[in-house]
């Protein structure tokens, strides 16, 4: 990197004096934070420990499903196009999408996702909907190739877990 962009990074940086990340866009997404049991229907589909970077810039996701699956998230908001972008990688495909909160208050983010091993990639979207402090209602959807149509992926809802059923018995925020 350029002395030059390390200099335009490190004044951008002063400007925000709560740092580079400090406005409110940047926690539009914090409704997120915490650890969460995710259902599908009566039925658990995994849990996800959702926490800030460091520098508060930076949102991640980790996710076990209920089958043993993994996969991490990375979340962020880009002032240069304003909005919000998400990167998926868990263990048999990736997800790259973008955008932001709709009227509802909701994060709603539109992409592709592309399944390891092969040349399959699909349209798809996901939003997030919090329902009060403690719930999220999560639906995920991929367009069919032939038919041009929107098909549910997944639709569950996340329940934020007390801090007696966090890994080891972490605070919520």
């Amino acid at each position: 990197m350029t002395s030059l962009a390390l200099s335009f990074i490190a004044a951008a940086s002063l400007q925000n004096a709560g740092g580079p990340c400090s406005a409110e866009v940047y926690q539009q997404y914090d409704f997120w934070l915490g650890h969460w049991e995710v259902m599908s229907g009566d039925t658990p589909a995994g849990r996800s420990v959702i926490e800030k970077t460091p520098t508060g810039c930076g949102i991640v996701q980790h996710w076990t499903a209920a089958d043993g699956q993994t996969g991490v998230s990375v979340s962020h908001y880009e002032a240069s196009d304003g909005r919000w972008h998400q990167t998926w990688v868990g263990d048999t495909f990736s997800v790259r999408y973008a955008g932001g909160l709709d009227r509802q208050g909701a994060m709603v983010l539109e992409g592709t996702l592309s399944a390891f091993g092969s040349d399959l990639s699909l349209p798809f979207r996901g939003r997030w909907l919090p329902v009060g402090d403690d719930r999220i209602v999560q639906r995920f959807h991929y367009r069919d190739a032939e038919t041009g149509e929107w098909k549910d992926w997944f639709q569950g809802t996340s329940r934020r877990l007390p801090a007696a059923e966090s890994p080891a018995g972490e605070a919520e925020r």
